[in-house]
């Protein structure tokens, strides 16, 4: 197969998994009709038509928008149709997800609804008053059609053509590392540490600044991370300290991640101050790196290991000899572990894969395994315990098999009297549909009705277990459903709609704990402050968050960056992945909803990958 068709195939393959990742959408344009048409059920005492609630894309239309026609008029703040019909009324704007809600009563007539020349008829008589409930969702056009067949050929060749070049013999020339890649992130990020001064704080960061202050630890937050932060208090008491730190371990290990990615993989420099400007400005960075959340110096840590993996490549293990590099590696995988509940997974998982890699030196490897297991062990068992630290509610460690159920109850199944038994130790069975949302868990655990304590109260894990897998079993399509709505975040381009994500917190949110520390923005530069609010509210509009904020797309470039980068340097370069690769398979298992902050690592170490595709190697 000669070399032109090699890359033909590649950037098929790629175009096709950008189809996949961003779902084919229709035009936004919208025309909504709805008509009282003058006409009833012959037991209805008369015609009228009531609109509920009209909402687009999740959005609720206030009659304001709509052009009431003569016979239309607001009662209890609603338009209704009594008089002068056949009457329609109209709206006009952008949305592809439209809901209308009409009211059913002895006195309604029948309705005509018009979706972009889509008509539906409705009889909405009932003895009963109610309200009737209609889906619409707007479909695609010749020219929709056309439109993505042709963005689909043009990102064929732009991958195309980037495969020819970066495969090619053409190298930029090497040049000299510079300061510029520490002190443009500091700086940029030192205006959005000043701007939302002291920090931005949910309630998570809230409920961790209460234990500082009360010492009343548990480990549901980390309860290492809280430690961290009690410490970092002890020289300035407020949050700003903690997210100073952030910034200032960011900019450590992103600076040395650039001067690596120059001096030692032969990046070209213009390459990287691109690279450096980009990151730097983005908003995810400037506005996560201000947040109080645990799975920021994670994140932080991840890119850490990736660059220490980096340096193990480079010399083919030969890195790993020294006591100093040893010291380093455990310390960096102790702080992975500790910092998320999920951290062992990329933690041990690379240090097995080492024992793979690079085999002659499996003693180090072994050596280095026992020691962070060991410190793991001891600070669970033995340091914990001694601060009366309280364990983990387990009830978090299944959020996807009781998103599962919630799915599965949702799709109104039928359960057997040992299912049903199980499942309301939880909660009421009746009660799981009206608290599920396909996207988010946090609305089946936390709510009055959930028994947050059941699996430390009650032995039944593994009768749940059972019930879910038999369930899943018995219903994989709906279960397969369920968990693709849950990982979105992951692999889909677009948000959904209505999905609850959460990419930043902007402030620090009212709450009881707030209000007790006397915690509130205080703002050192407030005109700039609302520079950065509008710039990270144009970021947000649909048409650009699945490019700034969503790591999908990154994803699916580090793919097309690993095929290269394997032609180019064999299977071992694979190892730079690992980290990231880890930690993903690891949320794919348990992430309980729509929120960036569990994949942020992504947006720190995807661009470096791709990077490395123009890393041009010296040794022949």
């Amino acid at each position: 197969m000669n070399r032109p068709l090699k890359i033909f195939i590649i950037s098929f393959i790629f175009s096709l998994f950008f189809c996949i990742m961003l779902p084919f959408e229709p035009s936004s344009k919208t025309v909504i009709e709805i008509g009282a048409t003058g006409e009833k059920n012959i037991n209805s005492k008369g015609t009228e038509v009531w609109i509920k609630q009209l909402i687009v894309d999740g959005r609720e239309i206030p009659y304001s928008e709509m052009n009431l026609p003569s016979g239309w008029e607001i009662v209890n703040g609603v338009p209704v149709s009594v008089k002068e019909q056949p009457s329609k009324l109209i709206w006009k704007g952008k949305g592809k997800t439209v809901f209308i809600s009409l009211v059913s009563h002895p006195y309604s007539g029948k309705a005509e609804i018009i979706v972009n020349e889509e008509i539906s008829n409705y009889d909405l008589y009932s003895q009963d008053e109610k309200i009737e409930q209609f889906e619409y969702n707007t479909k695609f056009s010749f020219l929709d059609i056309f439109k993505y067949v042709l963005f689909i050929v043009m990102i064929s060749g732009f991958v195309y053509l980037m495969i020819y070049i970066i495969t090619s013999n053409n190298v930029l020339r090497k040049i000299n590392s510079s300061i510029i890649y520490y002190m443009l992130p500091l700086s940029i990020w030192l205006i959005y540490w000043l701007a939302f001064f002291p920090g931005l704080m949910s309630g998570d960061s809230l409920d961790q600044w209460r234990q500082i202050h009360t010492l009343e630890l548990n480990d549901a937050h980390p309860a290492f991370h809280t430690l961290i932060n009690w410490l970092l208090t002890q020289f300035w008491d407020s949050p700003a300290i903690i997210s100073l730190s952030q910034i200032i371990f960011m900019v450590i290990i992103f600076g040395k991640t650039m001067v690596l990615l120059e001096r030692k993989f032969n990046v070209s420099r213009i390459t990287l101050i691109l690279l450096c400007l980009v990151i730097s400005i983005l908003p995810v960075n400037g506005m996560l790196l201000n947040n109080l959340w645990k799975d920021i110096p994670y994140s932080i840590c991840l890119l850490w290991l990736t660059l220490l993996l980096m340096k193990v490549f480079l010399t083919s293990g030969n890195w790993l000899v020294s006591k100093k590099n040893q010291a380093l590696l455990i310390g960096v995988l102790i702080l992975l572990t500790l910092l998320r509940h999920n951290g062992f997974v990329p933690a041990f998982g690379i240090m097995f894969c080492l024992l793979i890699y690079y085999r002659s030196f499996w003693k180090t490897s072994l050596k280095i395994l026992f020691v962070v297991f060991l410190s793991f062990f001891i600070f669970k068992n033995g340091i914990y315990n001694q601060l009366n630290i309280a364990p983990t509610p387990k009830v978090l460690s299944y959020s996807i098999p009781i998103h599962h159920i919630g799915a599965l109850l949702n799709q109104d199944i039928v359960l057997s009297t040992k299912e049903k038994q199980i499942i309301d130790e939880l909660m009421p069975s009746e009660l799981w549909k009206d608290n599920f949302h396909k996207y988010t868990v946090d609305t089946l655990i936390y709510n009055s009705n959930f028994n947050m304590r059941v699996f430390d109260e009650k032995d039944i894990s593994g009768d749940f277990l059972k019930v879910w897998l038999g369930l899943t079993l018995k219903n994989p399509g709906i279960v397969l459903k369920d968990w693709m709505h849950m990982t979105s975040i992951v692999w889909e381009m677009r948000e959904p709609i209505n999905s609850k994500n959460l990419y930043t917190e902007t402030t620090i949110v009212n709450s009881i704990p707030g209000a007790t520390y006397n915690l509130h923005s205080q703002s050192k530069i407030p005109s700039v402050k609302e520079t950065l609010l509008k710039y990270f509210n144009l970021t947000m509009d649909h048409n650009l968050s699945w490019i700034i904020w969503r790591p999908a797309l990154l994803l699916l470039f580090s793919l097309f960056g690993f095929y290269v980068l394997f032609k180019k340097y064999g299977w071992k370069i694979s190892i730079v992945y690992l980290p990231l690769m880890l930690n993903l398979s690891s949320i794919f298992l348990a992430i309980p909803a729509q929120q960036l902050r569990y994949i942020y690592s992504a947006t720190l170490i995807l661009p470096i990958i791709i990077t490395l595709c123009f890393y041009k190697r010296t040794d022949k």
